[in-house]
């Protein structure tokens, strides 16, 4: 049997640059705006809403929930981060940055050559008003666990799901 080298210098490169893209930003509207400006072909503008979730809003009681919490909050903090980065850093792209709010824009030809405009608003669901958090949400983004049992996800996206709003369409009309 033949083995290939082993270039240990290539292999620390590789894991170093999946380590900064695991880690950095994420302009929502980078990768939604060529879909929306698709569907909405003579939109000047749009502005859609993501809400972005823990999977878990419970206080443990045993060691194995409480693993669950510090676990499930690893992997929030990890997509907070992504999605809501602080506000000193330098972006052009993401034009306000606060606590549990952030708004990231890209521009993008349209169809009939005139550029649109796309507004992503990323709220955390941890902050504000419970009655308004997903009051517009188009999207509802939450961290999934490993260790969490099946059915717990599935009811905690049934929860999310089921907050909604009635009849709220995500165009806040």
């Amino acid at each position: 049997m033949a083995y290939g080298k082993l270039n240990i210098d290539q292999a620390m490169e590789t894991r170093f640059d999946m380590h900064e893209r695991s880690w950095s930003r994420l302009n929502v509207s980078d990768v939604v705006a060529g879909k929306l400006t698709e569907i909405n072909a003579n939109a000047n503008y749009i502005c859609w809403k993501v809400v972005v979730c823990p999977a878990l809003q419970v206080k443990g009681n045993t060691t194995e929930e409480r693993n669950q919490v510090a676990s499930s909050s690893a992997s929030f903090e990890w997509l907070h981060c992504k999605l809501m980065p602080p506000p000193s850093e330098n972006n052009d792209s993401l034009l306000v940055s606060s606590p549990g709010l952030s708004i990231w824009s890209k521009w993008i030809s349209g169809l009939s050559g005139t550029p649109t405009c796309c507004l992503s608003v990323v709220k955390d669901s941890l902050f504000g008003d419970s009655s308004q958090k997903l009051l517009g949400a188009s999207a509802l983004v939450y961290s999934l666990d490993n260790n969490m049992p099946w059915e717990a996800k599935k009811l905690r996206l049934h929860n999310l799901v089921a907050s909604v709003p009635p009849g709220d369409d995500g165009h806040g009309g």
